[in-house]
């Protein structure tokens, strides 16, 4: 049984709780779909909405990358901001966790 990747509103590393939040202009703002705000422990997504159409898995993927930069931003690492290594990481990583099967609980 799959069971579905959500995406939190908060999750915690290293002793930082770090939310996580949807703002419908970001795309308008930074042309950016995510932001990994350090300063103030947030990643920040596009959603969906009239303007801009992005599909569920991309929202996904997104969140997956900028969690991918706070990982490696807390652990000191130079590929913080490689954005290569992060897009693929980070894609790796949400197919593993999307397309992985669990037997179900009895």
């Amino acid at each position: 049984m799959r069971k579905e990747v959500q995406i939190p509103e908060t999750f915690e590393l290293i002793g930082r709780k770090i939310s996580v939040v949807f703002q419908d202009d970001l795309i308008m703002e930074d042309d950016k779909v995510g932001l990994a705000n350090y300063r103030i422990d947030k990643v920040v997504l596009q959603p969906t909405n009239a303007g801009v159409k992005r599909p569920i898995d991309r929202i996904k993927e997104t969140y997956f990358h900028e969690v991918t930069h706070f990982i490696l931003e807390a652990m000191e690492s130079k590929l913080f901001d490689d954005e290569t290594f992060v897009s693929l990481f980070s894609s790796l990583l949400y197919q593993v966790l999307k397309t992985s099967e669990y037997k179900e609980e009895k």
